[in-house]
């Protein structure tokens, strides 16, 4: 009977000792590897939402450039005399354009900027109204300077609203899917 006893001893002791390791175990894993692989959890969704904030960003800025910029040309080509107001309203678009710190480059070899080609293609739309631009542009240096204040238009904060929050879906997808965004004129801003 004695040595009944110590076998069940043993096997007492070993299946105690193993349930101890086991908890023991367990409580390390929850108390030291899923706290970090919730922190490394957190700090992958905060760095896709950091990507979808500069993507929205550079998104917005092409989605006013495109939409300028087809209003000007459509504008031009079809012989177009805008008023003073509406030339001022897209010339205040394309000022704030270029002071958000993103260029679009285009494949015209002379000038590749794609802002700057705006407001060329603006000034002559100034002309083709008959109206006087409020900036002058230097081919030389690739700089404009304003003659006079052009006021923000009365919208604008709306209508950057309209493009951001199509920007802001470009920008999720383009992250979530890793692909590239075709950035178009989306008719907000003409």
């Amino acid at each position: 009977m004695m040595t009944w006893n110590r076998k069940w001893t043993k096997v007492c002791v070993s299946l105690l000792s193993v349930g101890v390791l086991s908890a023991g175990l367990f409580g390390g894993y929850k108390m030291i590897i899923e706290p970090n692989q919730q922190v490394e959890a957190q700090r992958v969704a905060g760095e896709k939402e950091k990507q979808v904030e500069a993507k929205s960003k550079q998104i917005t800025s092409g989605i006013v450039i495109s939409d300028v910029t087809s209003k000007i040309e459509t504008s031009l080509k079809d012989g177009s005399k805008l008023s003073e107001e509406e030339l001022d309203r897209l010339t205040y678009y394309l000022y704030v354009y270029t002071q958000n710190g993103y260029q679009f480059l285009g494949a015209d070899a002379e000038n590749s900027n794609i802002g700057m080609n705006a407001f060329v293609k603006l000034h002559k739309l100034y002309d083709q109204s008959g109206l006087k631009a409020p900036y002058v542009y230097n081919v030389e240096t690739d700089e404009i300077t304003f003659n006079r204040d052009v006021q923000k238009p009365k919208d604008f904060d709306k209508k950057l609203e309209e493009v951001k929050s199509v920007a802001d879906e470009k920008a999720k997808d383009a992250v979530e899917n890793k692909n590239g965004v075709k950035l178009e004129s989306e008719g907000i801003i003409e």
